[in-house]
């Protein structure tokens, strides 16, 4: 979830830098942010769930900016049908990002994840080279 924020960040100030002026203060967050975003999306690619770590994150990056855009920079929806469309859009996106989030105990029988590289770590241990 911290990446997506990150990465929502780098949009968010993608999207002042365009106002230009003194908002193009705004593209050193845009690099931090996309710069710290990316290490923080591998660590957790190496400590967890990489489909569950990529989901989470790419639906906080969807969701920040939208919601931004409409309390932070004054941005409308749109009226009639294409607003109820957009706002059910989000409230998807939304409720998948809680469903993706929901930690899965690993089954008895299935080791759980990184255990087969810690097994061949140890298994390799006693080997000079």
């Amino acid at each position: 979830m911290a990446a997506g924020l990150l990465f929502a960040d780098g949009d968010i100030s993608a999207k002042l830098a365009c106002y230009g002026g003194l908002w193009l203060i705004a593209i050193g967050t845009l690099i931090v942010a996309y710069a710290v975003g990316t290490s923080v999306l591998q660590w957790a690619y190496q400590r967890g769930d990489a489909l569950t770590a990529v989901g989470t994150a790419t639906m906080v990056t969807n969701a920040v900016p939208i919601a931004a855009g409409f309390v932070l920079l004054g941005e409308t929806p749109p009226s009639g049908t294409r607003a109820v469309l957009q706002i059910a859009a989000f409230v998807c996106l939304v409720v998948s990002a809680v469903a993706l989030r929901r930690q899965q105990a690993p089954q008895a029988d299935q080791p759980s994840p990184g255990s087969g590289l810690e097994r061949r770590i140890q298994e390799n241990d006693g080997i000079s080279r």
